[in-house]
């Protein structure tokens, strides 16, 4: 896939002003529109993000009493887009966090982003994934802002659950599992989240993850995406490499299998496969993608060298067609992983299908392997009395030819020695 704007973009953002500038003169001269999309580029292309990491809009807005029927107790969160409030539903009572978009009164964009993530949280009915109750609008401030009243999720978000927790290998593993099997619902359903990140996916107090924030999410069977060309939507650090370039449009399951691929690597060696990418510019995080492939699992921390490296490192491959097809495929290798089988993104050669087999069956293949040594020892044993007794078969054998010869001798002597003879 590629994008012609933006690759000119990219070429023009290393020119010096007046070269920019003449560039895109010509530019203009013979064709316009593509100028003018190469200008906006170029103009947000020191933008990380658009959707979850926007900056924020004005001055916060003074937490309300009510909202409908939401009695406000406190605010949850903040971003560019709108504020996430902690709220007591009167009837029936309960906790929900109840998000309101501040800037959707003035920007028709914002406000159709927000009636596709409350359409697409609606159809999704996962464990995995934090449940919408209602969604309305009401007069808050002086304008009328719409809201979604949202299940509250009470826990850390992900890192954090494994910073406190500490769980062990094998748990961190189940995390992943749970966490690939909630976004392969949503993709069931035709959504695809594009902003997956530690920070959108809440532990319950079970364990359970739960994946937040479908602000930026695209419906795949109807085509809808609130996105325009060029558009860079997602966070920098968890972006695919079609996400940087501009393609966030044509973003499929795939884009949201690397973003569960960066997650792994994140989850399981605590660090992120590009650690500096949050803190570059987008056209400086676009060229290290492009240019660079990322530390292998295994050298950021050894315990992770073999299958469950591979599976990562497989989900983190820059061109989609190399990844997972689906976070189900990333979510059965992981399983296979924890359950000593032969993983799908490795070949099946012979000794690599004999060492997942002894994997699984330690106490077999070692029972096998003792009396493996048994039946050599007792061969090796065999064999050497054999030898043994050749070889005293062979030494009586000359010691009676011998005894043959002499007996032969001195019968002759005797026999020549007779005076009638």
């Amino acid at each position: 896939m590629s994008n012609p704007a933006l690759q000119a973009a990219l070429e023009l953002q290393r020119l010096d002003p007046e070269s920019r500038a003449a560039h895109l003169a010509a530019m203009a001269a013979s064709d316009a529109a593509q100028a003018d999309s190469v200008r906006r580029l170029l103009a947000g292309l020191e933008a990380a993000t658009v959707g979850g990491e926007a900056p924020a809009l004005g001055e916060a807005l003074a937490p309300p009493e009510r909202i409908a029927r939401y009695r406000i107790l406190g605010t949850l969160g903040e971003g560019g887009m709108g504020t996430v409030y902690l709220a007591r539903q009167d009837q029936p009572e309960r906790e929900v966090a109840l998000k309101v978009i501040r800037s959707a009164s003035d920007d028709p964009e914002a406000l159709a982003r927000f009636r596709l993530e409350a359409e697409a949280l609606a159809r999704l009915e996962h464990p995995g994934i934090a449940r919408i109750y209602e969604a309305g609008s009401s007069e808050i401030g002086g304008r009328r802002l719409p809201w979604l009243a949202m299940e509250y999720v009470r826990g850390p978000d992900l890192m954090g659950h494994v910073r406190s927790a500490g769980p062990d290998l094998r748990a961190r593993l189940r995390l992943l599992i749970e966490l690939c099997r909630a976004v392969h619902h949503a993709h069931g359903q035709g959504v695809i989240h594009r902003d997956l990140k530690p920070q959108n996916i809440l532990v319950d107090a079970h364990g359970q993850p739960r994946i937040l924030d479908f602000g930026v999410a695209r419906f795949e069977r109807e085509g809808q995406a609130m996105t325009r060309a060029g558009q860079v939507v997602g966070t920098l650090g968890y972006m695919s490499p079609e996400q940087l370039g501009g393609l966030a449009a044509q973003a499929d399951a795939r884009s949201d299998v690397y973003a569960l691929g960066v997650i792994a690597y994140e989850v399981l060696s605590g660090s992120l496969p590009y650690p500096d990418l949050a803190s570059s510019s987008l056209i400086e995080a676009l060229d290290r993608v492009r240019r660079s492939d990322p530390e292998p699992l295994g050298k950021a921390d050894p315990a992770l060298r073999g299958d469950i490296e591979t599976v990562v490192m497989k989900a983190l491959a820059a061109d989609p067609a190399r990844r997972y097809d689906s976070a189900a495929a990333l979510a059965d290798d992981i399983e296979r992983v924890l359950a000593h089988l032969p993983i799908l993104a490795r070949p099946p050669t012979p000794w690599y299908l004999f060492t997942r087999f002894a994997r699984r069956h330690r106490v077999l293949v070692a029972a096998a392997a003792m009396v493996l040594l048994a039946l050599l020892a007792a061969v090796a044993v065999s064999l050497d009395f054999a030898l043994g007794e050749a070889e005293a078969r062979r030494e009586a054998e000359a010691r009676a030819a011998e005894a043959q010869a002499v007996s032969d001798f001195v019968s002759d002597m005797l026999t020549s020695a007779d005076p009638e003879k």
